[in-house]
């Protein structure tokens, strides 16, 4: 949402893609999302936004992805949080290094915490516990799909 904001000037401008925005970003459905999409789309043409449409063309593919998943999970895709933990993390553990002797101790060194953290994710305390199995099959649908595009 703010990404598409930062592509239109002046709050008018502003208030009227919110107000297209909002039911797209709020969908609770394929079926949903698709109607919303259609009428953002053909009033941002309309008013001539021919950068926003190429833009938002190319990206809501990508934005529906998560109500392809289990609800349960919406709130856990959307947010950042385990990324910037991770992140979090490996800054943590490269301080101590302070300079790597190579590329490859620095690849090693992250891919061992990569590694630490899919482990931890999948015999552990599981971020997505409920509907883990329909969580899998579809990533692993998205997977395919990209790969003949490919």
């Amino acid at each position: 949402m703010r990404n598409a904001l930062d592509k239109v000037s002046g709050s008018h401008a502003e208030e009227w893609l919110k107000d297209l925005l909002g039911p797209l970003v709020q969908s609770i459905d394929i079926g949903s999302f698709d109607s919303a999409r259609a009428i953002l789309l053909d009033q941002i043409s309309s008013k001539g936004y021919d950068k926003l449409h190429e833009w938002l063309e190319d990206t809501l593919p990508e934005v529906s992805t998560d109500i392809l998943f289990p609800p349960s999970h919406w709130t856990k895709i959307k947010s950042t949080n385990p990324l910037e933990r991770l992140n979090e993390e490996i800054r943590r553990r490269e301080r101590c290094v302070r300079i790597f002797p190579s590329e490859e101790s620095c690849s090693l060194l992250i891919g061992a915490i990569l590694q630490e953290q899919s482990e931890t994710w999948t015999t552990g305390r599981i971020y997505l516990q409920r509907d883990l199995d329909t969580a899998i099959n579809i990533m692993e649908r998205l997977n395919t799909k990209t790969a003949k595009v490919a």
